[in-house]
């Protein structure tokens, strides 16, 4: 159901009234009134971001230390990556 609109973090996964999930990303209003269900770690922002629309994927939990471990990895490959 709609909710009183709040602040949208990138990633946010939103379930529309016709119970389809939104998932915002840069171009995200900066509120919005749809209910919340998770967020997308930070780590998995930019596969997401290499999506299609209507494209499916599939969820899964993770905890706060496993997403925790997943940033440090994937800026630890970013540092790699980019070094000069």
């Amino acid at each position: 159901t709609d909710i009183i609109s709040d602040g949208i973090p990138l990633g946010g996964i939103q379930i529309s009234s016709d119970g389809k999930p939104i998932v915002m990303l840069a171009d995200r209003q900066t509120t919005g009134g749809y209910a919340k269900m998770a967020v997308v770690i930070s780590a998995d922002i930019r596969l997401l971001a290499q999506r299609r629309p209507g494209e499916r994927i599939r969820f899964q939990r993770a905890s706060l230390g496993a997403a925790r471990r997943a940033y440090l990895r994937e800026r630890k490959e970013r540092q790699w990556t980019t070094a000069p």
